[in-house]
């Protein structure tokens, strides 16, 4: 009986010490889950902690954005994405809990890295990089961003090693490219995926070849600005010679139309004096319709010849009896009928009578 009572003494010591470690771990365990599913607490942001563990509530939550990596006796034994999941206490363990969203890592050399030209430059950057595959992030290495980061360096050693101090302030892109072609074989063991690299800044070592760097960039800056504004004042000077070439087309257009214009009107005057001529050619065929026109051409000097008779710059003359004179009398006669036996036109003698001033 006193060993059974011993015995039994022993047990209950024992599971009350295991009910108090168990308590005391499950407490701790679920504020360490629940500060690690906070994604935008401190401890959570920070990229160099690793590895990531929680302690095992046997009803476990995976957030969204990460997955656990579930030991059971020391090994692999599941890997569980956001959502509940159960796990044996004591058996189990969430040995780590990888977060799969996008990173930055800062990549900066150490030392200087000599250039294509043999000047030693300081240079940094920023890795942007994603745990793609979760059980190689937690077995391929024992910190993944630390050797990313390292792989990085050298990667941005041997990159700005290809270029001349010139061509880096203007090929950065180009160093990012190399860079991130560099690692996207390396770091595949490591479960990491690079996605870029962006070169921050490139500086030499030594302060005169910084200074010179500096007048270089100013004197380059001001022949910019020159050769901008010559090249401002030869397209100005050229669109002036364009406009004037442009007036000058314009003008002798219209020069050449006028030109035309006239030419046009000359010809049509000359062509309508031909048909007037052929017009007349047509009527005066026979010798009584030639003396018809004779006679018509001399009524109408005539008259004309008796409109300015009496006129002496610009003022009538007086002229005898001109108030019981009809003033119609000065007016050429009515045409006479004509006839072939009698003299075609006016006689002397008609005239003389009919006029004897």
């Amino acid at each position: 009986p006193q060993d059974r009572t011993g015995a039994t003494a022993m047990w209950a010591a024992s599971r009350r010490v295991v009910g108090a470690v168990a308590r005391r771990s499950a407490w701790g365990g679920r504020a360490r889950a629940l500060s690690s599913y906070e994604f935008d607490s401190p401890a959570a942001t920070l990229s160099e902690r690793w590895p990531r563990s929680r302690s095992n509530m046997m009803v476990n939550l995976c957030a969204e954005g990460e997955k656990v990596i579930v030991e059971r006796l020391g090994r692999f034994h599941a890997v569980h994405e956001a959502g509940w999941f159960f796990s044996l206490p004591i058996v189990d363990r969430l040995a780590y809990v990888v977060d799969m969203r996008e990173r930055q890592l800062e990549v900066a050399l150490e030392s200087g890295a000599p250039t294509k030209d043999h000047v030693v430059v300081l240079a940094s950057g920023t890795l942007w990089i994603t745990l793609a595959d979760a059980y190689k992030a937690a077995y391929g290495s024992s910190n993944p961003f630390t050797a990313v980061r390292h792989q990085a360096q050298l990667a941005l050693r041997t990159a700005v090693g290809e270029f001349a101090l010139d061509d880096l302030s203007e090929g950065r892109q180009l160093v990012g490219d190399r860079v991130v072609e560099a690692l996207r074989d390396s770091t595949a063991p490591f479960g990491v995926e690079v996605r870029g690299f962006a070169v921050a800044d490139v500086s030499p070592e030594n302060r005169l070849v910084s200074e010179a760097m500096a007048t270089l960039a100013v004197t380059r800056r001001q022949q910019e600005h020159v050769r901008a504004e010559s090249e401002g004042a030869a397209d100005a000077a050229k669109l002036k010679a364009e406009a004037i070439g442009f007036e000058a087309k314009a003008n002798a257009d219209a020069v050449r139309e006028i030109a035309q214009a006239n030419a046009d009107a000359l010809r049509l005057r000359a062509a309508a004096a031909a048909d007037a001529i052929s017009t007349v050619a047509r009527v005066l065929r026979t010798d009584a319709d030639r003396d018809a026109a004779k006679f018509v051409l001399a009524q109408d000097h005539i008259h004309q010849a008796s409109a300015h008779a009496f006129k002496f710059d610009g003022f009538p003359i007086d002229q005898p009896n001109a108030a019981h004179r009809d003033r119609t009398s000065f007016l050429p006669p009515d045409p006479l009928p004509l006839d072939k036996d009698a003299p075609h036109g006016p006689t002397p003698d008609d005239a003389q009578q009919r006029h004897p001033q």
